[in-house]
């Protein structure tokens, strides 16, 4: 639908170009241009800013997943802002309270507006950051089927792992497509059972070493 409304656009550009040629072109030639050229990009600009995102939510809640209303430009990015600096007030622990303080919820914590919605939405909600639609999964079944799909459609996103290539290489972290299966066929007997009896035997002995040094 959104290549359609961008087609019709374009479309319409080109049908109302012989009327503006003939009425307007021959006083505002410059005028005329510059409108020219800026509208295209102004449709461009709209088509990845707006209605991409917008089409995307419209699929989801019609498969019934919703989520919190996103605004034009930021999405949920100032929502989620204000929940967390809502939370760090509401949480701000006393003097004795933190040297007691022992947490292991540690979701709520850092993303509170997650849990928030998670609440207010269920289990499986989507939300925006500025032009990019995100769906939120918190059901276990549903991630485990995810996991073991065999389909190279549910990668990792390029604009969270270039950021990281410095940080995690090329490895399976930051792999997708075969390349991912290549090196998930290769690191797999690892994870055996018992190579990770090996593991955990010498995980108790290091950490028995090393809480006698510490005594």
């Amino acid at each position: 639908m959104e290549e359609a409304f961008f087609s019709f656009i374009t479309i319409l550009v080109i049908c109302l170009l012989p009327f503006i040629m003939e009425n307007f072109l021959p006083f505002t030639p410059l005028l005329v241009s510059s409108m020219l050229v800026a509208l295209l990009p102004l449709c461009y600009f709209f088509k990845y800013l707006f209605l991409k995102p917008w089409m995307l939510r419209w699929k989801l809640q019609r498969q019934g997943i919703k989520g919190p209303q996103p605004s034009f430009i930021y999405g949920n990015v100032r929502e989620m802002h204000k929940i967390q600096e809502a939370s760090m007030v509401r949480k701000q622990p006393t003097e004795e309270q933190h040297v007691a303080f022992v947490a292991h919820d540690y979701t709520s914590t850092l993303f509170p507006c997650f849990e928030q919605w998670r609440k207010e939405y269920g289990d499986i909600y989507t939300y925006r950051t500025w032009n990019r639609q995100h769906v939120y999964v918190n059901h276990p079944e549903l991630v485990k089927e995810m996991n073991q799909s065999g389909s190279f459609n549910l990668g990792k996103p390029s604009y969270v792992t270039k950021r990281l290539a410095p940080l995690l290489g090329n490895g399976i972290l930051r792999a997708n497509d075969h390349l991912w299966a290549q090196q998930r066929k290769i690191i797999a007997p690892e994870f055996f059972g018992d190579k990770v009896k090996v593991v955990i035997k010498v995980s108790f002995q290091n950490s028995f070493f090393v809480i006698s040094k510490n005594n």
